[in-house]
């Protein structure tokens, strides 16, 4: 059933994401070298699939790459070398341009102990720091900081045009579009401007004469996790054009405190072509509404998220042209707290809503024309509630700290063991990533009061950068580049560091986990962990015992969350699993 994800650690295992690793210790030895600002054209490169190009840590005016392309498993990866690297554009270009580019990786981890490795930002007015564009796909962005932006920090589509027909809808899809752990800040516009804002009407353009109605492309597989916005002149996150996208763990503060026009003022906006799921962010001090919704394509599921202190009101949904009628748009465990008018308001009458398990708080109730609502309703819409705690004394809710922005639960909070069971609708965590049930019941809100986890298995860390290699190549602006010299290459056993992507189900598991990996890709040892980190069991594998996939028991186990260790023979990786 669509919209049907179980919501475990920080990536989704039960509906087939992939989780990876990355091992700290890893080395990216550069094929290739950049030490100046300019245009770099692939076809001056040639450089082959899986390279690494590096670019030497320093100041740069400019960087723009037209053309570059790796494949599905083996991405051209552009990443930092020795240090920072910053890119400050002050004309009428971005920092940062990608042309026609695919299955690409950007990455500013390629300096232990820096955190964002590459910082973007332009100054001229209506100038993105970072675009994704012209036709460009497969793409992720990694530890990479936007610190201004005349417009969006990170754009990413490709808006239909009379001269190029092949980017129009039907003709062009966007895929693979990876963005996490990045800091974007202080910009214009947008924090991040992905997909066109007119997916249902299109643009109207006159073509040779003759006028004609351009429509977007779709974005398809949109993933955008663990990034930190904050203090934008419009919205923090804007996605449109984006069937079945995934957004989490993100923080999401003080935007649309200089909006270029009087609507786009909110915390995060999901519009045209758009649906998926949005769970595990905090978003905090929009200036207007908090979460808007308008012009979505289908079912939407938003759980675990925390709104707080949003100008206007916290949730705004209504359709538009193209929406479908009778979606399930559900909130599933959420804490609003100080919206500045209503808690929830929705105009979407043709469709399903559904309010379970969410916490409206402190509401501005001063309205002299019509006194604001928990929940308000326009266009004959109307929501199944089931539930949920409203309430204007915030601090009878016994929060940690609510003043402070701290909405978890403490022991005597009213809260605890009053939701309903929303296991069913793929909920079964809380925005700590903490299991959900922890006691007799579902806990109302974001957040469930029990035990936390234990520590997050770590995102990608990138990997340090050297010039250990025999032989690279130093790239110049425009310029032909001579051919890659040979790698030496040295024998000999070495632990895999690699990351390594699996695929863990059933999960929940009952009795028998299978884990997948790569084609031809051998296992050699298994181990599971229990929450406090203890190892639980270990398998080991002969050689090709076990090639590509391999199963384990797990039925004596204790029910609960356990931490899953996959060694193979090109790599390591980390999952999580709900022994049920």
């Amino acid at each position: 059933m669509k919209g049907q994800i179980w919501w475990v650690g920080i990536w989704l295992l039960g509906a087939g994401w992939a989780v990876s690793v990355q091992a700290q210790s890893k080395k990216c030895p550069c094929d290739y070298l950049i030490k100046t600002s300019g245009t770099y054209y692939a076809k001056q490169v040639n450089a082959p699939a899986g390279s690494t190009i590096c670019i030497q840590a320093g100041q740069y005016e400019s960087l723009k790459f037209y053309n570059f392309a790796g494949e599905a498993d083996k991405p051209l990866t552009f990443i930092n070398y020795g240090g920072p690297v910053v890119i400050k554009s002050t004309g009428k270009e971005s920092a940062l341009d990608f042309y026609n580019c695919r299955n690409i990786k950007l990455s500013g981890g390629g300096k232990p102990g820096v955190k964002y490795g590459i910082t973007a930002q332009t100054t001229y007015q209506d100038v993105s720091a970072m675009h994704i564009h012209d036709k460009s796909t497969e793409f992720e962005v990694e530890f990479v900081e936007i610190a201004g932006a005349g417009f969006a920090g990170i754009m990413a589509k490709t808006d239909p045009s009379c001269s190029d027909s092949t980017a129009w809808r039907g003709n062009f899809t966007m895929t693979n579009l990876h963005i996490h752990d990045n800091y974007i800040h202080d910009v214009k516009g947008e924090g991040m401007y992905i997909g066109n804002s007119f997916w249902g009407s299109g643009q109207e353009r006159t073509c040779n004469g003759v006028k004609m109605r351009l429509f977007p492309h779709n974005i398809t597989n949109l993933h955008v996790h663990h990034n930190l916005v904050e203090r934008t002149g419009a919205e923090g996150i804007q996605i449109g054009c984006a069937p079945a996208f995934n957004v989490h763990h993100n923080v999401v503060r003080s935007t649309g405190i200089d909006p270029f026009t009087p609507d786009q003022d909110n915390g995060v906006q999901i519009g045209g072509g758009a649906d998926g799921q949005l769970h595990h962010n905090y978003l905090q001090d929009a200036h207007d509404i908090g979460l808007i919704i308008v012009g979505h394509l289908g079912d939407m599921t938003v759980a675990n998220n925390v709104v707080i202190n949003s100008g206007g009101v916290a949730v705004f949904c209504d359709e538009r042209t193209g929406s479908l009628p009778n979606s399930n748009i559900r909130f599933i465990n959420n804490t609003f707290v100080n919206s500045g008018e209503d808690g929830f308001r929705l105009y979407n009458e043709t469709q399903k809503n559904v309010l379970v398990n969410n916490v409206i708080a402190n509401i501005n109730t001063q309205n002299s024309k019509s006194p604001y609502k928990a929940v308000s309703f326009g266009q004959n819409a109307t929501a199944e509630q089931t539930g949920n705690m409203i309430t204007q004394d915030v601090a009878t809710l016994r929060f940690a700290d609510h003043a402070k922005g701290d909405f978890k639960l403490l022991n005597n909070s009213p809260l605890i063991d009053k939701g309903t069971d929303v296991s069913s609708m793929g909920v079964v965590s809380d925005l700590a990533d903490r299991l959900r049930p922890q006691g007799a019941g579902y806990d109302v809100g974001a957040y469930e009061f029990g035990e936390l986890l234990a520590p997050v298995v770590p995102g990608a860390e990138g990997c340090e950068t050297t010039l250990t290699r025999i032989g690279y190549v130093t790239l110049q602006p425009g310029v032909q580049a001579p051919p890659l010299p040979p790698v030496e290459v040295i024998t000999g056993v070495e632990e895999p560091v690699a990351p390594i992507k699996l695929a863990l189900s059933p999960v929940p598991c009952p009795d028998r986990l299978q884990i997948t990996v790569g084609p031809g890709v051998e296992i050699r040892r298994v181990a599971i962990y229990s929450l406090t980190g203890q190892e639980v069991n270990q398998w080991r594998f002969a050689a090709r015992e076990a090639t590509g996939q391999c199963e384990i028991v797990v039925s004596p186990y204790a029910s609960g969350l356990y931490t899953v260790r996959v060694t193979t023979s090109v790599g390591m990786g980390t999952g999580r699993f709900v022994k049920q």
